[in-house]
């Protein structure tokens, strides 16, 4: 019991720790590199967002690919990096552009 305790109470650390982090400097780099590069922020928001959230994720699977892990390369790649990358790019590209000739 104490032990279950104790994972909930870590758990709950964490993840206040990850929103402070993400408040204090993911969003405001976010900001800035959509800035620069002249990217809309619902583009911005959609994109990076995915790509940002999901690059360690992709990062530990390519490095498993090169190491020779491949059953944990290809699952890491199949189950959780691929799907940002594909609902952030594939739908707003499946409908056109509305006031653009």
């Amino acid at each position: 019991m104490l032990t279950a305790i104790t994972s909930l109470v870590v758990i709950a650390l964490c993840v206040y720790v990850l929103t402070i982090l993400t408040d204090e400097y993911f969003i405001p780099s976010l900001d800035e590199i959509s800035k620069r590069a002249n990217i809309p922020s619902n583009v911005a928001g959609a994109s990076l967002m995915a790509m940002g959230s999901s690059m360690p994720e992709l990062t530990i699977a390519l490095i498993a690919l090169f190491l020779s892990v491949v059953n944990i390369a290809i699952s890491a790649l199949v189950t959780s990096s691929a799907r940002p990358y594909l609902t952030s790019w594939s739908l707003p590209a499946s409908r056109p552009l509305s006031g653009r000739q």
